[in-house]
């Protein structure tokens, strides 16, 4: 009999497609309107493959209700870019150390990853581009506590930062970090208020 771990290891091989076949995205043009160009979205940057047992095509409407599981949320700092990627995702426990990984956004998809995949992905938590969280955990899908056994112990559930303008704590999701801010502000961050009246 083969242990837990070989039996992964023998899905992730058995699972495993061309990635031009795997998950589709839809472009938006600045009305939100959706185009039928297809775009492979980059697996890598949620989980590595090694960790990914199944890849799963499904229609981008399936993500249109709100999905179950602990949700993750892409923190957007730079006002003057538009990212293409993933915008959040949803973490499921499906039981026997798998989980279905749904994300959303300009690349969209379904996964079932195993438990290492899984802590890979609560990794992104602690990833930080600057003095902002790049990565938040949405409050609503999370039981502040007892959290998600991935989810890392140094992680703030509602995490906050200081504007170094007004000086006022605001959410991480209202912290900006924009690359052109007056010379007047000391500091990178500062709040959505401040920067509308800059």
């Amino acid at each position: 009999m083969g242990t837990r771990k070989d039996l992964l290891n023998s899905q992730l091989t058995t699972n495993r497609q061309p990635r031009a076949a795997l998950l589709k995205s839809s472009s938006r043009d600045r009305f939100g309107s959706s185009s039928n160009t297809a775009r492979v979205p980059r697996v890598s940057m949620l989980v590595s493959d090694e960790y990914i047992i199944e890849r799963v095509e499904i229609d981008e409407r399936e993500l249109e209700r709100d999905p179950a599981g602990v949700q993750l949320r892409y923190n957007q700092t730079e006002p003057a870019i538009i990212r293409d990627g993933v915008d959040g995702l949803a973490v499921i426990d499906q039981g026997d150390e798998q989980y279905r990984v749904d994300f959303w956004g300009y690349a969209f998809g379904r996964l079932y990853i195993n438990s290492e995949g899984v802590e890979e992905i609560g990794q992104k938590l602690t990833s930080n581009d600057g003095e902002i969280p790049s990565w938040i955990l949405d409050s609503e899908t999370v039981n502040d506590d007892d959290p998600p056994w991935w989810v890392p112990e140094s992680v703030a559930i509602e995490p906050t930062v200081t504007c170094n303008n007004c000086t006022k704590t605001v959410s991480a999701q209202e912290g900006l970090s924009p690359r052109d801010l007056p010379p007047s502000i000391d500091g990178p961050v500062v709040c959505q208020t401040c920067w509308d009246q800059r």
